[in-house]
């Protein structure tokens, strides 16, 4: 699966370039090509040497174990990853380029404040008991919507 998956993605880039090509901006050109170079860098990364590529399978497996136990994960890390993280990197990018001193405090306030909540999630997901908090809460949530499906059933 890993091949037909990075094969596809190498695919739509060479669509975009060719668009680009069509066109006659500078800008676009450089954006197909980056988007080219960066998942051709991720091929050259992650798929010749087998210990890189069992990092993908394993980060697969965990995801999939947290799909199994909690359904609603999938819309949570889709919202996450393609439209709340690259909207909040796009504004503290802006923060930084519009060369006011009070934005560029704004971005250090907003990525010292994200650095400090990663660094507390973890802190509370490995040394706090938050790993187990999490998993007693999808169990309760996956016990209530058992006995709802069963009541409904009758």
């Amino acid at each position: 699966m890993l091949p037909l998956v990075l094969g596809a993605d190498i695919g739509t880039t060479f669509t975009a370039l060719m668009a680009a090509l069509v066109s006659n901006s500078l800008d676009s050109l450089q954006i197909a090509l980056a988007h080219l170079f960066f998942n051709l860098t991720g091929l050259v990364i992650f798929y010749p040497l087998p210990f890189m590529r069992r990092i993908l399978i394993v980060l697969s497996q965990k995801l999939g174990k947290i799909v199994r136990h909690w359904r609603g994960f999938p819309i949570v890390f889709i919202t996450v990853v393609f439209f709340v993280a690259p909207l909040l990197l796009y504004g503290i990018s802006t923060c930084f380029d519009e060369q006011s001193t009070g934005f560029t405090a704004l971005g250090v306030f907003v990525v010292l404040v994200i650095v400090g909540g990663i660094i507390y999630f973890y802190a509370w997901w490995r040394f706090k008991g938050g790993k187990a908090s999490c998993n007693k809460c999808i169990k309760r949530r996956q016990r209530k919507s058992a006995a709802i499906k069963s009541l409904a059933g009758k």
